[in-house]
């Protein structure tokens, strides 16, 4: 069961050690959150660089084409590839939390787990600016079998203006 307490900091220290203890999960994936999404802009908070993403202010088209293919929502470039990663981005101004998970994030990963090789691992990040910890234990158990079945790992930030925090979910580790 999760914490009920989560812990911000607008610290951009505090950001590299968070991302740092999940980055044995996926390294890539966490240093192009970090590096490419959340801190793009220093002078931004991190709210203000997720709204660049989402709005096309910011192109990952390079990143996204470099050895380290990528799905992502809503932005981006959309792939014809399947990828072992998948970064998606939800914004309470732009669609609900429970819209978020059962008709983007849950049938993209279904996807994932139908077509990718079963035994190769799989990421999706999930960076939301609001949580509902009810509503979230709908997907958990979900979850929850598609790492243990199908190595499909999630990790899960919340980030707002206060900062950027790890939703404690799974271990940041593969290994269970």
């Amino acid at each position: 069961m999760m914490q009920n307490t989560l812990s911000f900091t607008a610290d951009p220290e505090q950001l590299t050690k968070t991302l740092w203890e999940i980055r044995s999960i996926d390294e890539a994936i966490i240093h192009f959150a970090c590096s490419s999404i959340l801190a793009h802009d220093r002078e931004a908070d991190y709210l203000e660089n997720l709204d660049q993403l989402i709005q096309g202010r910011v192109q990952l088209d390079k990143h996204q084409n470099s050895g380290m293919p990528i799905n992502t929502y809503p932005f981006g470039n959309k792939k014809e590839r399947l990828s072992h990663r998948y970064l998606a981005v939800n914004r309470s101004t732009k669609e609900s939390f429970n819209h978020f998970f059962s008709k983007i994030v849950l049938p993209h990963m279904e996807t994932m787990i139908r077509e990718l090789p079963e035994n190769e691992e799989k990421t999706a990040l999930l960076i939301v600016d609001h949580w509902n910890a009810s509503a979230f234990e709908k997907y958990e158990s979900m979850l929850t079998e598609y790492a243990l079945k199908h190595q499909l790992w999630t990790i899960l930030l919340l980030v707002t203006k206060a900062g950027v925090v790890q939703i404690p979910y799974l271990p940041n580790r593969r290994l269970l």
